[in-house]
């Protein structure tokens, strides 16, 4: 961290410790606290057993329950042809489903650990506390180098904090079937941190990850896709960056653009009729 970055963060760490115990003005401290306040919320799901949905996408789903051999089956056919086993009726959704992603961690899992719910609530909740702490970490991002850096860590603390405690979380965290909509949120924040990298370190690595990381999130759940107007508005908001005016945007642009048309190629794809045998 830089010294610029250091006394940022040392401003913030004063103003927060008037409004919270002491102990609290540790920005590592805050980060524990919402890990365990977020992970001890839905403990109490992690003896549940399978709900209905997750029929479809793991324990009446052919991919899912051929573990990692089910995995070109995942990633080049609907979402849900594995559970219908029938070419079309996977589009009785309209416009059909391409989550490949999370489909293969529960064929990973099944390969693993079999049929077992623990595994699978285990890591949703996992994954949910991990979330809460990238939204701490991102909101602190972007207010410390804006008009409201002295009051950065503890508008960071406190949206993370009723983000994790709202109830309308409960559906996707306690339905294992949920985690496209985790991964699709975890994935997104980190390529937005990244990108947030790149524009203070100016650093082609960051736009390299960010992307990777983008991917992972379309791949998750399509609705990924609104970060892409999100990122470029907030650092335009609190970086105080035109990208009119910056040389990267191309580059910014380019590599979101890119990753957009792989997904979009890959279900387009996965979508297309397969030829009947014989």
């Amino acid at each position: 961290m830089t010294n610029k970055a250091k006394n940022k963060t040392s401003n913030s760490d004063a103003f927060i410790g008037t409004i919270l115990p002491s102990f609290f003005a540790e920005y590592k401290t805050q980060l524990a606290f919402l890990f365990i306040f977020s992970f001890a919320l839905y403990a109490n799901t992690l003896l549940n057993d399978y709900t209905q949905d997750d029929a479809i996408v793991i324990t009446d789903n052919m991919y899912t329950q051929a573990g990692i051999k089910g995995w070109g089956g995942i990633f080049t056919k609907d979402t849900f042809y594995g559970f219908f086993k029938e070419e079309g009726k996977a589009n009785l959704v309209q416009g059909g489903r391409y989550r490949p992603f999370t489909l293969a961690m529960f064929a990973l899992e099944n390969q693993l650990f079999g049929n077992w719910p623990f595994i699978g609530h285990f890591i949703n909740v996992l994954l949910f506390a991990l979330s809460v702490l990238l939204l701490c970490h991102l909101t602190f991002t972007l207010l410390r180098d804006s008009q409201y850096r002295r009051w950065a860590q503890a508008i960071a603390f406190f949206t993370a904090l009723i983000f994790a405690a709202h109830p309308i979380h409960t559906e996707v965290v306690a339905n294992i079937k949920g985690r496209d909509e985790i991964m699709s949120l975890a994935a997104s924040l980190l390529a937005m941190l990244f990108v947030l990298k790149n524009v203070d370190e100016r650093q082609a690595k960051y736009l390299l990850f960010a992307g990777l990381s983008f991917f992972v999130a379309l791949l998750s759940k399509e609705n990924a896709i609104a970060f892409l107007a999100i990122t470029p508005l907030a650092i335009y908001i609190f970086k105080n960056i035109s990208f009119s005016k910056t040389k990267t945007r191309e580059t910014h642009y380019g590599i979101l653009r890119n990753t957009v048309y792989l997904n979009s190629n890959s279900k387009t794809n996965s979508n297309i009729p397969q030829k009947a045998k014989g």
